[in-house]
């Protein structure tokens, strides 16, 4: 089931072409209050200054790499590491949700962009952020798929911060051998899965994230959950 939902969402954000999406839901004078805020730190390796960079919300979706959507954004200012705050007032637009078989939720990788010239320069290695439009009880398929390392506990409706655990060089060692061992299609398929396990973080939308820029963004390890 778990490779049914990880099957519907893209990944590759090196190659993205952004667009904007959603209406706001308060006046330009006064936002609102926040559903979401989220604070990190930025870290460049880069050994040239980066002209505008901005830390963004990239929504996956099941189409073609120019249509995933970024719906919101915020300058990352002052000398790196930078410290970064970025409020949402609004649930991310219906478009970047997913419909699944068992229910509706949407995933984005927190990254950083070159604003003016619209390329991907970095991102969180350790944290995606998921909207449930709808709770989501324990043990369901989408409790399994978002917070299979947490014991697949209920979630409630809104944004939550996932923590991404990474899979250890001993159990990619083991799935190597077992994928060596296997003769037929069963035991290919019932040996341990090649991705990262995701959690739901107990604190919330309270953790500092950390945001890493490499001279090469090829070379950045992004969470690998499909």
């Amino acid at each position: 089931m778990k490779r049914m939902l990880r099957s519907m969402f893209i990944t590759g954000l090196a190659g993205l072409v952004l667009s904007a999406c959603g209406e706001p839901l308060a006046t330009p004078e006064y936002p609102g209050e926040p559903l979401l805020t989220l604070s990190g730190t930025v870290t460049s390796e880069r050994t040239e200054p980066l002209p505008s960079p901005t830390v963004e919300l990239v929504w996956l979706v099941p189409r073609a790499g120019e249509e995933t959507i970024v719906t919101d954004s915020v300058p990352v200012e002052g000398q790196f590491p930078s410290h970064f705050t970025l409020s949402l007032h609004r649930p991310p637009d219906d478009s970047a949700l997913v419909q699944s078989a068992y229910g509706r939720l949407g995933i984005a990788f927190i990254g950083v962009f070159d604003e003016s010239a619209r390329r991907f320069l970095g991102g969180s290695e350790n944290y995606l952020l998921a909207y449930l439009p709808e709770p989501v009880e324990a043990g369901s398929e989408i409790s399994k798929f978002l917070d299979q390392d947490g014991g697949a506990r209920a979630i409630p409706a809104g944004y939550h911060l996932i923590h991404v655990e990474r899979m250890t060089d001993a159990e990619r060692l083991e799935r190597q051998e077992c994928l060596r061992q296997a003769t037929t299609r069963e035991e290919w398929d019932a040996c341990p899965d090649p991705f990262d396990d995701l959690s739901v973080v107990e604190e919330g939308l309270n953790t500092s994230i950390h945001v890493r820029i490499p001279e090469d963004p090829s070379k950045l390890r992004l969470p690998n959950f499909t």
